[in-house]
């Protein structure tokens, strides 16, 4: 089984797939960011580097089981007021579904933000389905949000493309109701053994507390207490945890480089939902 990573990141997607228990015997990804591809290749360094997704040659890639890709937002995010599918940056989902088109992948599986359903008055959307269709795939797509694993809250929608070959498979939803996970306790700061209030960013009521660079006692070392004199900025540890990767994942690169890889990145623990529901459609090896 093969596997092509597309507009890759820090490699979200890959670490939620492998946590999932999904191998393969070669994986590939494709992207521009060098901090990005710098700590791909260290996670993943048996991985096939294919640089510019828009210089990437499909004919010349072997057969293709599954593509994941997270394809760029600026111009569909809320917060740019963008021309949405269209605009330079997100137009470039159309490359992924050149690449899809020709290599035909059992199922490929994309992320964006929550505006993508609705703008350009749900047209863009509309457009990504027929598209989608056109090349001989049916969908299934969902409004995901982080918190229902981790404490923080960060819509996205993800989509599952399948052919038109395949069963209707039962990959999406994933459920809202993951209590362990959503009260899972990410601790931040100066962390002991000992299981204080102060070495989490829950409360033991499972509400998240202020980050106060000012505080007293333990406050003046892990800014674990409620809003005094300000609020400090999350930590780059504490914006891996945060997004379900392990500690120093993105580690070597300054923290302006870790804190834009972490907030392009997917959620880890969404992807590998997803792949433990997508597995048994797929004659992977555990």
């Amino acid at each position: 089984m093969n596997y092509l990573d597309l507009f890759s990141g820090a490699g979200g997607f890959h670490l939620g797939l492998k946590q999932a228990g999904i191998k393969f015997n070669k994986t590939f990804f494709s992207e521009i960011d060098k901090n990005a591809i710098k700590i791909y290749k260290k996670q993943f360094p048996n991985s096939i580097e294919l640089g510019d997704i828009k210089n990437i040659n499909e004919k010349k890639l072997p057969k293709i089981d599954l593509v994941t890709f997270g394809f760029p937002c600026q111009d569909i995010s809320i917060n740019r007021h963008g021309k949405g599918i269209t605009g330079e940056k997100s137009s470039l989902f159309n490359q992924a579904i050149r690449i899809i088109s020709w290599c035909k992948p059992k199922y490929f599986i994309f992320e964006n933000v929550k505006n993508l359903l609705s703008i350009n008055n749900g047209k863009d959307f509309i457009y990504i389905l027929k598209t989608i269709n056109n090349i001989g795939y049916n969908a299934q797509w969902q409004l995901i949000n982080s918190k229902w694993f981790l404490p923080q809250n960060r819509e996205r929608v993800y989509f599952i493309g399948y052919t038109g070959k395949t069963s209707t498979p039962k990959i999406l939803p994933i459920g809202s109701c993951n209590t362990d996970n959503n009260k899972k306790l990410i601790k931040i700061g100066y962390i002991n053994d000992k299981d204080y209030q102060q070495n989490r960013i829950y409360s033991t009521k499972g509400i998240a507390v202020n980050l106060n660079s000012g505080g007293g006692g333990w406050g003046t070392n892990t800014g674990l207490y409620k809003v005094k004199n300000g609020i400090r900025r999350l930590t780059p540890i504490e914006c891996e945890r945060l997004q379900g990767f392990d500690d120093n994942y993105t580690g070597g690169l300054s923290d302006t480089a870790r804190y834009r890889l972490l907030g392009n990145a997917v959620t880890v623990p969404v992807v590998k939902e997803i792949a433990i529901n997508l597995k048994q459609y797929l004659n992977f090896q555990e």
